[in-house]
């Protein structure tokens, strides 16, 4: 008696450790299903930021070339409460000091840039031609004018600011 209940009992045990071998291997299929799903949906994230780095790219540089026609004037001779018509006769005034006519309709706009600390840097007026040619007619005749405290720089994404700063630290480091 003891015997077959013992022999009974190995056979349940017998049933059950299938039983749950049987599980456990399910258990493993489903778990390496969903490794695979894990490794194919990073896959395509992987994919998916690519593209997006690639379209921020192309839209940074298609920025870029909108402002392409800008330039910034900045320093202490920009009198911060000019707008409008009084900025852009200024500005015109500012240009012709420097030996380039710049006629009415050769500008399109001028206005000046809001800074995020204005009291720690001077303003920046930011104009835009109505050609490319003018504006760097200007920029090269503002070389020839030495002593000026106005600066003139290109109008810039925010990104590529960051990579000219970024250029110009590495630039002193090196001593270049």
């Amino acid at each position: 008696e003891n015997k077959q209940g013992i022999d009974s009992l190995k056979n349940e045990l017998g049933t059950k450790i299938s039983e749950i071998q049987l599980l456990l291997s399910h258990m493993q299929q489903r778990i390496d299903g969903m490794e695979t799903k894990i490794q194919q949906a990073n896959a395509k994230a992987d994919e998916a930021l690519k593209l997006a780095y690639k379209n921020k790219t192309a839209l940074n540089m298609i920025s870029q070339n909108l402002l392409q026609k800008r330039m910034e004037i900045s320093g202490s001779n920009i009198d911060v409460t000019l707008k409008g018509d009084d900025l852009t006769t200024k500005i015109k005034e500012l240009i012709e000091s420097f030996g380039v006519t710049v006629k009415d309709h050769e500008l399109i706009q001028t206005f000046q840039r809001t800074r995020k600390q204005p009291v720690l840097q001077t303003p920046v007026v930011v104009v835009e031609f109505k050609n490319l040619d003018t504006k760097l007619k200007v920029l090269k005749a503002r070389k020839t004018a030495l002593g000026s405290k106005v600066y003139f720089d290109n109008s810039l994404t925010p990104l590529n600011r960051f990579l000219m700063y970024k250029a110009r630290e590495v630039a002193k480091e090196k001593n270049f």
